[in-house]
């Protein structure tokens, strides 16, 4: 049922942007100077300067985070939390063990709110980078929209 408002959307842009599209006609011509063929050339649409809009495309992937390591900590951008079992994708971060691997705990630096009138995937706001902070113990963390947060490791809470 989600998808059935932009499904109908992008088939009734579809169907408006071909059929107000003008055909050319070009009439070929042999070499023997026989009867000329009718060719029907269809303009491709100028989306851009007609004022018509195509429904986007899904999302690419997340970013490429690198881990951050700090003292004995390994910190990484959690992408897919919807199949670690939490209310959403991006927007979490994994502390590990530097040596072991084990994680040791999960942070919730954001919520992404979600509209139910849109595609879920779309609406993903994933965390673009990580680095040391300027206080010790604090990471700061920069999601896709250039939003920055301060986390402290000790308190595990977050600053925006």
């Amino acid at each position: 049922m989600k998808y059935m408002m932009p499904l109908a959307v992008f088939f009734i842009t579809y169907t408006l942007c071909s059929c107000a599209l003008p055909r050319q006609s070009e009439y070929g011509e042999n070499s023997s100077g026989e009867k000329a063929t009718l060719k029907l050339v269809e303009r491709q649409p100028n989306l851009s300067s007609e004022g018509l809009s195509l429904p986007m495309p899904k999302r690419v992937g997340p970013p490429l985070v690198a881990p951050l390591v700090m003292d004995d900590l390994r910190i990484e951008a959690i992408h897919w939390g919807k199949e670690r079992g939490f209310q959403q994708n991006g927007g979490y971060i994994s502390v590990k063990d530097k040596t072991t691997e084990k994680e040791l705990w999960t942070l919730k630096v954001y919520v992404i709110k979600y509209n139910t009138q849109m595609e879920s995937d779309v609406q993903d706001v994933f965390i673009e980078s990580l680095s040391k902070g300027i206080e010790k113990g604090t990471i700061n963390v920069i999601d896709e929209m250039n939003r920055h947060y301060v986390v402290d490791l000790k308190t595990r809470t977050v600053k925006k």
